[in-house]
């Protein structure tokens, strides 16, 4: 068997595998890319431009990948790029050369896979679909925005609520992350408002809510001192009220690149689901949509370099 078939039947191999599963799939991204220049000049290397157009082309000009039914399957890009006669020239190997980048980068998003136990052997069992979930076609006040597994630190496993998209910037705030500071440590409210209510914030510190047309009873606020007096006199219940500590924001434009580059997943679903939400909410989101979302939803928390 040739070097050229041999490599080019690994190569196969190797994209029928990631075509097997969205979590090995959703390894794939610019990450992989390689520089273009020949170490200490400015010489391009043909080969390796070819892998990075080969790159771009999977992933739609994206930095991440996310379900798309308009995307060809990494085995067609494969059989089309790869699946041709040797070189006529002795000299002219690009396309081998261009062919071993390739191997390379696949080898490696597997081995990172078998790192992360991925594909799962199995489902969970403990599998939560929430009702009124579907992706959104477009970012909007009101949408959830779901974070790519490949995001890392606070936004690893993120679940953000957009509570303002205009063309000045956009603004929201995670809610199903948990702080464990004690309210009173957190935001400037007077101890004696507070009173024995701490704890309430020191087990949950998240987002809140705005008003909507399906349910207007939900809403922003600043007010700190009339929320916690609220909770202490009993006029709402402790339920009813979330603090948050931070804000995500965008300067504008910055959230629409972030889509096209796949950070997030857009989703409609109940705006009461930002209150008291689970660390699992993630999961569940992912999962009710089905499909590569759902595979996707086995990967691991990534954790920050």
């Amino acid at each position: 068997m040739s070097l050229t078939r041999a490599l080019y039947r690994e190569l196969v191999a190797a994209a029928r595998l990631l075509d097997g599963h969205a979590s090995l799939r959703a390894l794939v991204s610019t990450d992989l890319r390689e520089s273009p220049l020949a170490p200490g000049s400015r010489t391009r290397l043909p080969h390796v431009d070819a892998f990075n157009r080969c790159l771009t082309r999977y992933l739609g000009g994206a930095n991440f990948y996310l379900p798309d039914a308009r995307r060809p399957p990494l085995l067609q890009i494969v059989r089309e790029e790869f699946r041709k006669p040797p070189p006529a020239a002795a000299g002219d190997s690009d396309g081998l050369d261009t062919a071993f980048v390739a191997l390379r980068a696949l080898n490696n998003t597997l081995a990172e896979a078998k790192d992360y136990e991925l594909p799962p052997t199995q489902q969970s069992e403990e599998t939560h679909t929430i009702g009124g979930v579907q992706l959104a076609e477009n970012a909007a006040s009101g949408v959830f925005l779901l974070a790519h597994p490949l995001l890392e630190g606070i936004f690893s496993r993120s679940v953000v609520i957009l509570t303002e998209h205009k063309p000045d910037g956009s603004k929201g705030y995670i809610v199903n992350k948990v702080m464990e500071k004690p309210l009173g440590r957190v935001f400037q409210v007077p101890p004696n408002v507070l009173h024995g209510r701490a704890e309430f914030g020191g087990q949950r510190i998240l987002t809140t809510n705005f008003p909507t047309a399906d349910d207007p009873s939900l809403f922003v606020g600043v007010d700190l001192e009339t929320a916690a007096r609220a909770i202490y006199d009993e006029t709402a219940k402790q339920t009813d009220l979330v603090f948050m500590n931070g804000v995500s924001a965008w300067s504008p434009g910055q959230l629409e690149r972030e889509l096209r580059q796949g950070s997030w997943v857009v989703v409609k679903a109940p705006v009461s689901l930002a209150i008291n939400a689970p660390a699992e909410l993630w999961q569940d989101l992912m999962r009710t949509l089905g499909g590569e979302y759902a595979e996707m939803s086995c990967m691991p928390p990534m954790e920050e370099e």
